[in-house]
């Protein structure tokens, strides 16, 4: 007999074995979640925004055929980075909240009150995500936040997972 005491107080927590491209870290209040989208789910995710991005060119090139200047000359360094998406996302898991980085256009934050999350799936994005894998966040308002577009089918499991744990500790 173990003189440690039982319960469901004392269980351990139990030991994660990320799969490739997503590191774990723990800083103050949450856990971190570094994960790195493959290569080629990153590529089919720029074809459509390639070609969304040479229609806004050939809009501009007749324009200026046409002699009309609507100021498209603004439209394209948004574009650059957008065009092929991020390399790598993170993704904090707090008491409170759900933060994406790097979403936002220049880079900005989202933030997502726990209390305000209704369900976590994954699922298959829309026609400008390529139809890759994406972590699908839906709010007690019925909006949906596609978080996390391009995941190989471990990392989505691997995430959904502990995001199934995170919103399931919300009722507790």
């Amino acid at each position: 007999m173990s003189d440690a005491p039982q319960g469901p107080d004392t269980e351990p927590e139990p030991e994660l074995d990320p799969p490739p491209g997503v590191r774990l870290e723990h800083p103050e209040g949450g856990v971190q979640v570094l994960v790195q989208i493959p290569r080629a789910n990153r590529l089919c995710l720029a074809a459509p925004r390639l070609l969304f991005v040479l229609g806004i060119l050939a809009t501009i090139l007749q324009a200026f055929r046409h002699h009309v200047f609507f100021g498209f000359w603004f439209i394209g360094l948004p574009f650059v980075p957008w065009l092929f998406g991020a390399a790598q996302s993170s993704l904090f898991i707090g008491e409170q909240v759900l933060r994406v980085d790097g979403v936002r256009w220049f880079g900005g934050s989202l933030v997502i009150p726990r209390d305000q999350v209704k369900e976590i799936s994954t699922t298959r994005g829309g026609f400008f995500q390529a139809f890759q894998r994406v972590i699908l966040v839906r709010g007690l308002d019925q909006r949906t936040t596609p978080l996390l577009v391009g995941l190989s089918l471990e990392q989505a499991e691997f995430i959904d997972g502990g995001l199934q744990r995170w919103l399931v500790s919300v009722g507790a």
